[in-house]
């Protein structure tokens, strides 16, 4: 993030969400998180389907990558960026309002 991204690590106004996997919870990594004042979004054990990857945009994407076949990694990163573009913003929003209500249950 501070290298990609640096105003949001600047103005810390970034929330990071992983699952439980013993790699992510580890105490290396949340003394980690603690120490660069990381907000970490809460994730119920077990509850896989929480992440906005798994519940709308690996959906999505699978689609139009069916039975394809490419020459390089940079045929699929074109693909990706270009059916990821191809997603309209308000659907990016009802996911993250969706993801938020999960939160909640």
């Amino acid at each position: 993030i501070h290298k990609k991204q640096p105003e949001l690590r600047e103005n810390n106004s970034w929330i990071l969400h992983h699952e439980n996997a013993p790699s992510h919870t580890s105490i290396l990594v949340r003394k980690f998180l603690t120490k660069n004042s990381t907000n970490v979004a809460p994730h119920a054990p077990y509850s896989l389907d929480m992440a906005p990857c798994d519940f709308f945009l690996f959906s999505i994407l699978k689609k139009p990558f069916r039975g394809q076949s490419f020459e390089s990694i940079e045929d699929i990163k074109g693909k990706s960026l270009r059916e990821l573009k191809a997603i309209p913003s308000i659907a990016y929003e009802r996911c993250f309002q969706d993801w938020i209500k999960r939160w909640h249950m």
